[in-house]
C-alpha cells in the first residue's frame, strides 16, 4: 500500500512538473510576441517620423 502511494505521488509530482513547464513555454512566448510587437512599432514610428522629417525639409526647402 505504501509503496503504490509512493508512486502515485511520483506520477502525480512529474504531471505537476510538466503543466509547470508547458506554462513557463506559453509565458516565455507570450513575452517574446509581445518584444516583437514593440520593436515592430517602435520601428515603423521612427519610419514614419522620418519620413514626416523628410517630406517637411524638402517642401520647406523646395518653397524657399
Amino acid at each position: 500500500m505504501i509503496i503504490i502511494s509512493a508512486s502515485y505521488l511520483h506520477h502525480q509530482q512529474q504531471h505537476h512538473i510538466i503543466i509547470i513547464i508547458i506554462i513557463t513555454i506559453i509565458i516565455n512566448i507570450i513575452i517574446i510576441i509581445t518584444i516583437i510587437i514593440i520593436i515592430t512599432t517602435t520601428i515603423i514610428i521612427i519610419i514614419i517620423t522620418i519620413t514626416i522629417i523628410i517630406t517637411i525639409t524638402i517642401i520647406n526647402s523646395s518653397s524657399s
